[in-house]
This record gives C-alpha cells, sequence and structure tokens, in this order.
C-alpha cells in the first residue's frame, strides 16, 4: 500500500509539475477579419475591354496592343460597393492589378497604368475611387496587386519568359519591380486610407 501512495503522490506531482496550455487570444485585427465573415472580389482588368472571355485556364501570355481600349464609360464603385453591402459584406477586395499587369492607380513605378491612358486624361485612379466608395458605405476595403502573371513583361506563373543570364537577370529586376511596386502602392495606400 505504501509502495502504491508513493506512486500516486509522484503522480500527481508529475501532472502538477506539466506546464498548462497556454491560452491563445486573437488579437484585435484577427477578430475584426474573423467577424468580417463574407467580403467581395473585384475582378477589374485591361482584358475586360478586349472581348476576350478570361479563364485561369488560359491565361494571356502575349500583351494587350493597345491598351487605350481601356475605357470604362460607366465606372460606378459606389455601384459596386452598395451591392457588395447589400449582400451583406464587410470587406471588400479590388485587384488593382492582375493578369495583364495593367494598374488601376497613378502608378510612379508601374508604367503600364491609367497614366497611360486616355480615360480621364490619365488622371483615373480606380483604387482611390474603390477605397472611397468603401468609405462612404462603411466596408473595409482591400487591395490585391497580382504578381504571378503580367503579360506586358512576359511574366507566367512568377517565371519570366527565356533561358539563361539573360532571363535571370529579368527575373531578379521584376522581383525588386514588385517589390517597390508594392512598397509604393503601400505608402500611396496609407494616404488613402487616412
Amino acid at each position: 500500500m505504501k509502495i502504491l501512495y508513493t506512486f500516486l503522490l509522484f503522480l500527481m506531482n508529475c501532472v502538477l509539475s506539466v506546464a498548462q496550455p497556454e491560452i491563445i487570444v486573437p488579437k484585435p485585427h484577427q477578430l475584426k477579419w474573423h467577424e468580417a465573415e463574407m467580403g467581395a472580389v473585384f475582378h477589374y482588368d485591361l482584358h475586360v475591354f478586349d472581348g476576350i472571355r478570361y479563364g485561369q485556364g488560359n491565361n494571356r501570355i502575349s500583351p494587350i496592343e493597345d491598351y487605350n481600349i481601356f475605357n470604362p464609360t460607366q465606372l460606378d464603385t459606389d455601384q459596386w460597393i452598395q451591392a457588395a453591402k447589400a449582400a451583406g459584406c464587410k470587406f471588400a477586395v479590388l485587384t488593382a492589378t492582375h493578369e495583364t499587369g495593367f494598374g488601376l492607380w497613378q502608378s510612379d513605378v508601374n508604367p503600364y497604368c491609367l497614366k497611360a491612358v486616355k480615360w480621364r486624361d490619365g488622371k483615373g485612379d480606380i483604387v482611390r475611387d474603390f477605397v472611397n466608395s468603401c468609405r462612404k458605405y462603411g466596408i473595409q476595403p482591400g487591395i490585391y496587386v497580382g504578381i504571378r502573371w503580367n503579360s506586358l513583361l512576359g511574366i507566367h506563373n512568377f517565371k519570366v519568359a527565356g533561358d539563361g543570364e539573360f532571363a535571370a537577370n529579368r527575373q531578379a529586376w521584376y522581383k525588386r519591380f514588385c517589390e517597390k511596386m508594392v512598397e509604393v502602392s503601400y505608402e500611396k495606400s496609407v494616404i488613402y486610407w487616412k
């Protein structure tokens, strides 16, 4: 009996000395994301105007020759966000660049953007319009900068076209280009979100 008692005492000490697991509590921004429950994603790119049906299996591999086909005469980001809100969305995401690489904002890094088109005399900024609409209707805005495909630069699945040292140098350049584009976009977005 003494041995059993000693053994039970030993087990109790072992159980008590084991560190209790830490209770993980979500941070406020994680809770906000969790509570948002549903959002909308708006894909809007230059290829919307070329008449070619887009599908994930047929990503564009050649650039659109005349990017002045971009001419959204009835663009209404307020309508987008009102529809998202009516559906119960609490956040909305805009693809600021997608498979063509065309930027829907005034970029100082990516020359293939709204500065380069005749629409709104080269002064249009859909990212700004989108964020302003989100603010107006109480929807949390999000911006997606796609870098996986860029038909203008010959980027397919994150990789540049070609082989050898030329391609390796272009790959390194594209990496720096993307970092700078996102960095500058982030800095600019801080202005949008103020």
